[in-house]
């Protein structure tokens, strides 16, 4: 499902990595690739939602 969604949605995946970038500068700490899935989807929703993919 990672592939798959990293692959069909490589802006939201390089946004989810900007989000762990973040986060690891300011809190030392990595997210795993279920933890950039979840983020993902989230992404993928609020995109959805507020119609960022026109």
């Amino acid at each position: 499902m990672f592939q798959t969604l990293t692959s069909s949605f490589p802006s939201v995946y390089e946004c989810a990595k900007q989000i762990d970038d973040y986060i690891f500068k300011k809190f030392n700490y990595t997210f795993n690739d279920e933890e950039i899935l979840y983020l993902m989807l989230h992404i993928n929703r609020l995109c959805a939602r507020e119609d960022c993919y026109q």
